[in-house]
């Protein structure tokens, strides 16, 4: 019975690990050509790019896991069922059940180690693959090219806009800088407008700020003010002035990382739910916490329902086996993303919303076995 067992296994293999070979290619095609665009067009360092690839497969790798093992469930199993292995294993007195409990259990240990690398390891990577990006953001800061106007730039209450004519003979030397910034007091509803209009600069990265810090000089810096007294305008020349800017990103404010919800520790989402007062976001948070569990037990669930799809389907050839994969996928997704619809609602129903593509899966699964069995 182990050789049997030991055999099972090793039939899984290789369909596994097409199927995850496949699925990470197609779900990091797109970052692999900004990779390669970073890499040769931006001069971005190697280890840069190395690091950031390290800190990403292992996030699609958890996504992408479970679709290998419906892969190799359809495979394997429609193999030995084309060739009557099955048939000839089950006349020598072995039942279907005896058979199969492998795979199943391998199913239920890759979901249980992708649940917990879910409480941990997953939002550590991500947040160090946002930070990588950040820093990719600030190492390319002295390409920008000029004439353009940048005004993805914020601060607090301030808005920014920059632009520069030309660039200078060093990376990062620029001519013509322009930076408008626009300030408004919401306590007092005042406003303030600044232009700051310099003959020469430059532009080089504060990481420790996460800021891009733009040095000028030989310039001239408009103050105009709006206030109950009326406008006001002052004209000042300066030789040197520095000017720090922040890229408006969603999870930088004023300098400082505000988390995503995918990137908390899922003891830090069970705290930002019992803080959060906005009763949408909270569901949000909930619906994220709910599929940190949910999604990696997809592994079982598809081993539950592939096994006796290959059986009966006979799904031997790579074609045959990935279009059923395909198809119970989009299946899949669709019923999770009904299912998170519903938790978003803050419905008492979220839980068993969440997991009703498991479910639902596990159930079609076991019912097909149980005719497959009886068969």
């Amino acid at each position: 019975m182990k050789l049997l067992h030991r055999y099972i296994l090793k039939e899984l293999i290789g369909p596994a690990i097409l199927g995850l070979v496949i699925f990470t290619f197609v779900l990091l095609l797109q970052q692999l050509f900004d990779i390669i665009d970073l890499l040769m067009s931006r001069g971005v360092l190697l280890i840069t790019v190395i690091q950031l690839l390290s800190c990403l497969i292992p996030q699609v790798l958890g996504v992408t896991i479970p679709m290998a093992v419906l892969v190799a469930a359809l495979l394997a199993f429609g193999r030995l069922s084309t060739d009557r292995e099955i048939m000839a294993i089950r006349t020598s007195g072995v039942r279907l059940i005896w058979l199969i409990w492998p795979a199943f259990a391998l199913g239920a240990v890759l979901s249980l180690c992708l649940a917990l690398m879910n409480m941990e390891i997953m939002p550590r990577l991500a947040i160090q693959l946002a930070d990588l990006k950040y820093q990719l953001i600030f190492q390319t800061v002295t390409s920008l090219e000029p004439g353009r106007l940048y005004d993805n730039f914020a601060s607090g209450n301030e808005d920014m806009n920059f632009m520069f004519e030309e660039s200078g003979e060093h990376p990062g030397d620029l001519r013509g800088i322009v930076i408008q910034s626009v300030h408004e007091q919401r306590e007092t509803g005042e406003e303030r407008l600044i232009y700051l209009v310099a003959q020469r600069g430059r532009i080089s990265s504060d990481l420790e700020h996460r800021a891009i810090r733009v040095s000028m000089a030989d310039g001239t810096a408009y103050l105009a003010r709006s206030d109950m007294e009326g406008p006001t305008l002052r004209v000042m020349a300066f030789e040197e002035l520095e000017q720090l800017i922040y890229p408006e990103l969603s999870r930088i404010k004023d300098g400082r990382r505000v988390k995503y919800p995918s990137e908390m520790r899922f003891s830090e989402l069970g705290e930002a739910i019992d803080r959060e007062t906005d009763s949408d976001r909270r569901a949000r948070l909930q619906v994220e916490r709910l599929r940190r569990w949910v999604f990696p037990f997809s592994a079982l669930a598809f081993m539950m329902i592939g096994i006796p799809f290959g059986i009966v389907t006979k799904a031997s050839g790579k074609g045959m086996g990935l279009a059923i994969s395909f198809l119970l996928i989009l299946a899949y997704y669709g019923l999770l993303e009904w299912g998170s619809a519903i938790a978003e609602t803050g419905s008492r129903m979220a839980a068993l919303a969440m997991w009703s593509p498991n479910i639902v899966l596990g159930m079609i699964g076991l019912t097909m076995l149980w005719w497959v069995g009886r068969r």
